[in-house]
């Protein structure tokens, strides 16, 4: 892949120690290395005029006899990206821009949404579109939902202003990877929590539980909450995958997992937010003769941006928070939450959403609350154990965190990332 530059947070430093007049394209006075400045489209050099891509001699001591203007290409194509999860060859001729609408949805079991839906193919274990460009406005949310982790490749430029969304999904893990689970006494009346769903990181355990309700030939045998799995995603994010579903209580479901999702073009800029977040677990019942425990969180998907140039603004979010667990249930009256999707946090700054691992539900005891989805690259929290006073179910494991990657040449990530992005 072309290395152009790499720029994190408000600091830029350049790949070459000096950049070129008309080297780097750039889009809305951003995306410019330092001592550039972005005009038509192109990063032109203090002083510059004339037309991009005219022959010049080349600069003292640059090493370069009379070229255009430089020896690399003056525009990225995708030729020059270093493909991830799909091959260069997977992309044949891209249909029509594809511009979001109102309340338009994508499932991408089936390839079918609401609104102008491109054709897709599917390439291995993950759905691919391929269109000339892609934007998302910024009154506009595309909903994903659907367990085959998606691509979304564009030829020339993708602009996401408002908001990506990928509904956590309850179901099987169609890439049969997630790790098996350990869930003693989850069954049973004052069980155990269940665990958080594994994503990057690990999922919280269950809460232990006290066991059956007391009677008169003495108190029940504490029930110990369901084992955390071990993290399951690769840090680079290959392959695509979503995160793992929280463990399932004996009749409540754990939250769903969240989506796998790519996106592939010569330029991506991010003013707007995208989320492959955890979805919440069930709260477990109250009962006066057999409180039930609840249900994990679900982990966080997989997000990559892969580009020649990747620019993230103030504002912008990217979110892989783990769900949380939800809250077990008690003999006493009282009924717990259930866990809050991980992306579930009061939205900031005019975004569709928010950001923060979500909050396990309410105890339905005092103390047996679910685990807090994961934020960082760590586990997510263990549910609250019930307390021997009274017959108490343990709480939901809250869900680990998924993982996101910047993979470009270029990059300006002044956004915010939950977890922190890795940048190659």
């Amino acid at each position: 892949m072309l290395r152009l530059a790499t720029t994190l947070a408000l600091v830029s430093a350049c790949y070459a120690p000096n950049p070129s007049d008309c080297a780097y394209s750039c889009a809305n006075d951003v995306g410019c290395p330092s001592g550039l400045t972005c005009n038509a489209g192109m990063c032109r050099a203090a002083g510059a005029s004339g037309a991009c891509g005219a022959t010049t001699d080349a600069p003292i001591g640059d090493g370069r006899i009379d070229a255009v203007a430089f020896d690399a290409p003056t525009t990225c194509t995708l030729d020059d990206i270093l493909f991830v999860n799909i091959a260069r060859n997977d992309l044949a001729s891209p249909s029509s821009a594809w511009t979001i609408s109102a309340g338009q949805t994508y499932d991408t079991d089936t390839g079918i949404g609401t609104g102008t839906i491109p054709p897709s193919k599917k390439i291995g274990n993950v759905r691919l579109i391929y269109v000339t460009s892609f934007t998302v406005p910024s009154t506009r949310t595309l909903t994903i939902t659907g367990s085959l982790p998606l691509v979304i490749a564009a030829q020339t430029t993708m602009d996401v202003k408002g908001g990506i969304r990928w509904t956590p999904f309850h179901g099987t893990d169609t890439a049969g990877n997630c790790p098996a689970i350990s869930t003693p006494g989850v069954g049973t009346c004052g069980g155990g929590g269940a665990a958080g769903g594994t994503g990057g990181t690990i999922g919280g355990a269950g809460g232990d539980g006290t066991g059956p309700v007391a009677t008169m030939f003495g108190a029940g045998t504490p029930s110990a909450g369901g084992q955390a799995g071990m993290s399951k995603e690769a840090a680079n994010v290959e392959p695509l995958s979503e995160g793992c579903q929280g463990a399932a209580g004996p009749t409540n479901n754990g939250g769903g997992g969240g989506g796998g999702l790519e996106l592939v073009a010569p330029s991506i800029a991010v003013t707007g937010a995208i989320s492959v977040a955890g979805g919440g677990g069930d709260q477990g019942s109250s009962d006066p003769t057999c409180p039930l425990p609840g249900a994990g969180g679900g982990a966080g998907g997989g997000l990559v941006l892969n580009a020649c140039s990747v620019t993230t603004s103030i504002g912008s979010l990217l979110c892989a928070s783990g769900g949380g667990g939800g809250g077990g249930g008690t003999a006493a009256p009282g009924n717990p939450g259930h866990g809050a999707n991980g992306d579930a946090a009061p939205a900031q700054g005019g975004q569709p959403f928010g950001c923060g691992g979500g909050t396990g539900g309410a105890p339905g005891g005092s103390t047996n609350k679910g685990g807090d989805g994961a934020t960082f690259v760590g586990r997510g929290e263990v549910g609250g154990s019930g307390q021997t006073v009274q017959a108490e179910a343990g709480g939901g494991g809250g869900g680990g965190t998924g993982r996101i990657r910047i993979e470009a040449g270029f990059i300006q990530h002044r956004g915010m990332s939950t977890p922190a992005a890795s940048t190659n």
